[in-house]
């Protein structure tokens, strides 16, 4: 599926969309929410839950700074029924990245709201609670779960890195964990769910691809889930002077990180050399194989455009780019 327009579908107005294989009506709706921008949608009926202190030192839940993590969590009257989405943010490659991190809203809780307002960061489209926007799936529990370690929930450090005489705490994996665990006391989830959809943009669409398949373990056998990840193939690719310098940047991190909690079939199938493809979708999407998968990205992707192909222009403009890098692109 590619759209032609902005990085983030979430963050689109207008789409061009094409689609190859069939789509039922519903699965369709869920595609165009996510797509297209509709002001309005929500107000503050998203509530913060942060891991109780206690219990996040417990399980080492922490994020960058050492502060609980949370989700926003707006209870639906369809009690089995899930929408969760996983924010994105970005991640940070090295020891100085995620200190610096550590003190904005991606890496620590302390900066978080207690409610959304309705705001153009609000939760919306598929998100939303309205019934004339959103009918098929208004009524489900809805949690939209803050970023806050910078590793698509795979770091797994026992111990804080030290910055500055700062700890630095690379905790993803027991963050993800640790919320749904709370989701579950709190309302069933990994207990009684029957439907789940997992969205997540960003570094939270590709956490969607690291994570699919962990997360169909820890649900009910008889539940169904589903997966959309929005923006979050990012691309093991040359840029524009042949240096693969983005993928070096995560297989650096996977160290740094102990980027552990990663697709198992994915690790099992790659050498110690290879295990940072496994944060990649382009070679973890193959080992999904429990999970329905509707990939959604950008074709003029402005974050891989810059980061990884290092294109100097954007093709989406007329003009902006000579022959050069036009080849680059196509």
């Amino acid at each position: 599926l590619k759209f032609r327009g902005p990085r983030s579908l979430n963050d689109a107005i207008n789409c061009y969309v094409k689609i190859g294989d069939k789509l039922s009506e519903a699965m369709f709706r869920v595609v165009i929410l996510l797509a297209c921008v509709t002001s309005g949608v929500v107000g503050v009926d998203f509530s913060l839950y942060l891991l109780d202190p206690s219990v996040a030192q417990q399980k080492g839940a922490l994020c960058l700074d050492g502060s609980p993590p949370g989700y926003y969590w707006r209870p639906g009257s369809s009690a089995t029924d899930w929408r969760i989405h996983l924010r994105g943010g970005g991640w940070c490659w090295t020891l100085e990245d995620c200190y610096q991190r550590r003190s904005t809203y991606i890496g620590s809780s302390t900066q978080w709201p207690p409610r959304i307002e309705s705001t153009d960061d609000s939760p919306f489209g598929f998100m939303s609670n309205d019934t004339t926007l959103n009918p098929e799936f208004a009524d489900w529990q809805t949690v939209f779960v803050e970023y806050c370690d910078g590793t698509s929930y795979t770091s797994d450090r026992d111990q804080p890195a030290v910055f500055n005489n700062t700890p630095v705490y690379l905790r993803g994996r027991r963050i993800l964990l640790a919320l749904l665990a709370d989701l579950d006391q709190r309302a069933g989830l990994l207990t009684n769910a029957s439907r789940v959809i997992l969205t997540g943009t960003s570094a939270g669409g590709l956490a969607i691809y690291i994570h699919a398949e962990q997360l169909r373990d820890l649900l009910p056998a008889s539940a169904t889930l589903h997966a959309l990840p929005d923006a979050g193939y990012f691309l093991d690719h040359a840029n524009m002077d042949g240096q693969f310098s983005f993928s070096e940047s995560f297989a650096d991190a996977l160290s740094f990180w102990n980027a552990t909690y990663v697709n198992a079939a994915c690790k099992a199938n790659y050498s110690a050399d290879e295990q940072w493809k496994c944060l990649f979708a382009q070679y973890t999407l193959p080992f999904i194989r429990r999970v329905p998968v509707f990939v959604m990205n950008s074709m003029f992707d402005s974050y891989q455009l810059a980061a990884i192909l290092q294109l100097g222009c954007n093709p989406a403009q007329n003009g902006s780019c000579n022959q050069k890098q036009l080849a680059a692109f196509y």
